[in-house]
């Protein structure tokens, strides 16, 4: 809720000028696109996407940093997840709904997980495409893992007779999205992208210590 808040209503600082150059920010509104523009002729609060200097840092076209994002480790957790909550659980769709013992029930179970997942991938690819600011785009898949944790507790405690491997995969699936919410988007993800938020897009000035000066931003 935080993060809408900010998206929505809260104002990047380099909207605030000193009055004696008032004559400047008015030209800088004309050349504003109407997006930005009320219906009064107001700036509309915003977050920033992309720093004002037209650079783009690296750290912002890759808030995770390039060591994690190619490391095998994550990888392996990328394409695992891709199986065991996308793959597998649509087979069990179609097993239980088109199989010799039908079963609508437990193949709804397994279907919701499934489409909250569809919906975050094209939340978040219409996201990149729009270039939103990075505390929009870190909250999609926030807000759906934990969306989708309710109907994963219900798929795996389903008093309807999954068997032994669809049992297995409703509990790996609420395994592996708890692991991924609590031990991967909160504690890194979100860290990192709102690192890079405000130390590479918000921020007017960055004051470095003496011989740090190579070693500023970087990612351990």
């Amino acid at each position: 809720a935080y993060l809408v808040v900010l998206g929505l209503a809260s104002s990047s600082p380099r909207e605030v000028e000193p009055p004696a150059r008032s004559t400047s920010i008015a030209a800088e509104m004309d050349e504003l696109p109407s997006g930005g523009i009320g219906g009064s002729g107001s700036l509309v609060p915003m977050v920033p996407s992309l720093p004002p200097q037209g650079h783009v840092p690296s750290l912002v076209s890759n808030p995770l940093g390039v060591p994690l994002t190619n490391s095998a480790a994550y990888r392996t957790w990328l394409r695992l997840g891709a199986i065991v909550g996308l793959i597998l659980p649509l087979a069990s769709v179609l097993g239980y709904g088109f199989g010799p013992k039908k079963d609508l029930v437990s193949a709804a179970l397994a279907a919701r997980p499934c489409f909250l997942l569809c919906c975050q991938a094209v939340t978040e690819a219409t996201s990149r495409r729009l270039l939103a600011p990075l505390p929009l785009r870190i909250f999609i898949p926030v807000a759906y893992n934990a969306a989708r944790l309710a109907p994963l507790w219900s798929w795996a405690l389903a008093t309807t007779p999954l068997g032994p491997a669809g049992r297995a995969l409703a509990i790996a699936n609420y395994a592996y999205w708890t692991i991924n919410l609590f031990a991967f988007l909160l504690p890194i993800g979100v860290i990192r992208y709102m690192r890079a938020h405000f130390f590479c897009v918000e921020a007017a000035e960055v004051q470095l210590r003496k011989g740090q000066e190579t070693s500023a931003g970087l990612l351990p």
